[in-house]
């Protein structure tokens, strides 16, 4: 999260949710109900590694963080200075204090 990259840089790049048509996965690929688990599992040690590197909050969850990137991916913009904004805001509340 420090030098102005972390979340910042990927969050930055969301310009509104847009809902895909559910797909069957085929063979040998993981189902859409895996996904939660594989965002947690992969998610969680990056929020341990920015927690003890005293970037980010210690009360933050993965949970917390993808409930808000989903949150902030959900919604329209009305121009590119806003979600940049939103972001902004976000991401100083993720922020060790």
């Amino acid at each position: 999260m420090g030098g102005g990259r972390g979340l910042a840089a990927p969050l930055r790049d969301l310009r509104g949710h847009q809902a895909r048509p559910h797909r069957r996965p085929q063979q040998g690929q993981r189902g859409a109900d895996e996904l939660p688990h594989l965002l947690y599992d992969a998610g969680e040690p990056l929020v341990r590694r920015a927690q003890e590197a005293g970037e980010l909050r210690d009360d933050a969850t993965i949970g917390d963080v993808i409930r808000m990137v989903s949150g902030i991916a959900g919604v329209a913009f009305e121009d590119d200075a806003q979600r940049d904004r939103v972001i902004a805001m976000a991401v100083d509340g993720l922020r060790a204090r």
